[in-house]
């Protein structure tokens, strides 16, 4: 059973009691930038002797090598064997080189989409790994996502089949376009470059429901100096919110995907919580919100206001969520929840339906 103390504030967390293994203390306490490193957990983790084999698979199934190496290696070099600091820099170089082949790829992908009077906010990736991590080595991600208009779909995806990409099943356009009704995206693979592409036109399946303000997410974009290249991207709030939509939409399998909204709450020390909740309220995903805030406090030792911590209070429930959470991060499973692993999972499910479907039908 996990065990817990309580932070700076009284909240919940996992701790270094001995009763929690070595390896996971020390990846939480790790996977923040530098600064906000916890330092007295990562000297006593490594004092009490850790597997580094079973910490480094934890780490990378969590998406959070590059970061727990990165930080790790600059709070406690004296601490760890040089060859594993060697493993963890040469790990971050590559998520770094692979990252910025993918910046690259998608300003290509932009630039085609741009062409044709096509807008696109890029979403989560490399925006992400820089809002919130300041660096592209920090903060792996394997597919570029990127919003677009539902009146664009059609014409985004002949763009991307002329750049070589092309759907992963052999459905006819009137079935991809099912799937994208149904799904709010759909996903896109160049065999060429090894890249995905997920163009959006929600942020979440039909089967959520939420109601979220897309009218409001475009007209409150604005451009970003993405690696010397301006982009539109959300606005600070909207940008968290949507990275607790996504991490409910996931059931928080990843630790990785908590850490982003603890690293994103750090970045933007200056958010506006009121305008915060206030429109989760309103789109119907406040307790997205508010379950991604309890969970950055609990694990994260995140800053949340007093506000919006008594806010989390009127649903009991957060805390038998945290705990079922904390059991996949402590299980050795692999891949997330059966139903929930990735979007192809369901469009598998789809199939026989969609294949049904006329091919005329739009």
């Amino acid at each position: 059973m996990t065990s817990i103390t309580y932070g700076r504030r009284g909240e919940v967390m996992l701790s270094a009691d001995p009763s929690l293994p070595g390896e996971v203390a020390l990846l939480l306490a790790c996977a923040r930038v530098t600064q906000y490193a916890d330092r007295d957990v990562i000297h006593k983790s490594l004092d009490n002797g850790i597997d580094f084999t079973l910490f480094a698979k934890k780490a990378v199934s969590h998406g959070l090598a590059g970061l727990a190496g990165h930080t790790l290696t600059n709070v406690a070099p004296e601490a760890i064997h040089e060859d594993i600091a060697d493993a963890f820099r040469l790990l971050i170089d590559g998520v770094r080189r692979n990252n910025e082949r993918l910046v690259a790829e998608l300003a290509r992908v932009l630039d085609a989409l741009a062409s044709k009077n096509i807008d696109a906010i890029p979403i989560k990736g490399p925006v992400l790994a820089l809002k919130a991590y300041g660096d592209l080595g920090l903060r792996e991600f394997r597919d570029l996502d990127f919003l677009i208009r539902d009146q664009d779909v059609r014409t985004t995806r002949a763009v991307l089949r002329d750049l070589g990409y092309q759907p992963r099943q052999a459905f006819s356009e009137a079935q991809l376009n099912v799937i994208h009704r149904i799904q709010g995206q759909e996903i896109m693979f160049n065999p060429a470059n090894g890249i995905c592409l997920e163009p959006h036109t929600t942020l979440t399946p039909q089967k959520m429901a939420v109601d979220i303000d897309y009218a409001g997410l475009w007209s409150r974009a604005r451009q970003w100096d993405l690696a010397g290249r301006l982009v539109l991207t959300l606005l600070p709030e909207d940008e968290l919110l949507m990275l607790a939509v996504h991490g409910g939409k996931e059931l928080w399998w990843r630790m990785n995907w908590v850490c982003d909204v603890a690293a994103y709450i750090q970045a933007y020390p200056q958010l506006d919580w009121d305008t915060l909740v206030a429109r989760a309220k309103a789109q119907g995903c406040l307790r997205f919100l508010l379950l991604a805030t309890y969970l950055a406090r609990r694990f994260f030792d995140a800053n949340i206001p007093d506000s919006v911590v008594k806010q989390e209070g009127a649903y009991p429930e957060l805390e038998r969520i945290g705990h079922r959470v904390a059991g996949f991060w402590l299980s050795n499973e692999q891949g997330g929840p059966p139903s929930n692993k990735t979007i192809e999972t369901e469009i598998d499910t789809l199939k026989r339906c969609i294949e049904e479907i006329p091919s005329h039908v739009a």
